[in-house]
């Protein structure tokens, strides 16, 4: 965003000017109605693996399996929102749409909870996911 008192080019986000310090004017927000897919996915039975584990190691591991399901949710052109600390909150028809968004994230969801169990068996931990799509 463009500060109108100095002409600076500014980060989106920002709420001031980097180079004057003075408050930079929002943008008109464009307004569209569309359908949406929110996907929810956590790491199930998280919290009962965490006594083997050095704190630091448990933020690895975590962010390690939450990495490869944010790739997942890309391969399917969907929009990770938010990491929650084990779980993640991912976009299906914002900022980009497609007709098949619904099934887009249904279809990422089960590859999610797939790969989720796949890296629990293969470190022969209990782990799984758990996931909710809600569409609308």
């Amino acid at each position: 965003m463009r500060c109108k008192e100095c002409s600076t080019i500014n980060p989106k986000g920002m709420n001031f000017c980097g180079n004057c310090g003075l408050p930079l004017e929002a943008s008109e927000l464009r307004r569209e109605k569309r359908k949406v897919s929110i996907v929810f996915i956590d790491l199930s039975g998280f919290s009962t693996i965490t006594h083997g584990f050095a704190a630091e190691d448990l933020r690895d591991f975590a962010d390690e399996v939450l990495t490869l399901v944010a790739n997942i949710i890309e391969d399917y052109d969907g929009y990770v929102d938010a990491f929650t600390g084990d779980g993640l909150i991912a976009l299906f028809g914002a900022p980009h749409s497609h007709p098949d968004d619904a099934y887009r994230a249904v279809k990422a969801s089960f590859k999610s909870l797939r790969t989720i169990e796949a890296i629990g068996d293969s470190r022969d931990i209990d782990l799984k996911g758990r996931a909710g799509v809600n569409t609308g």
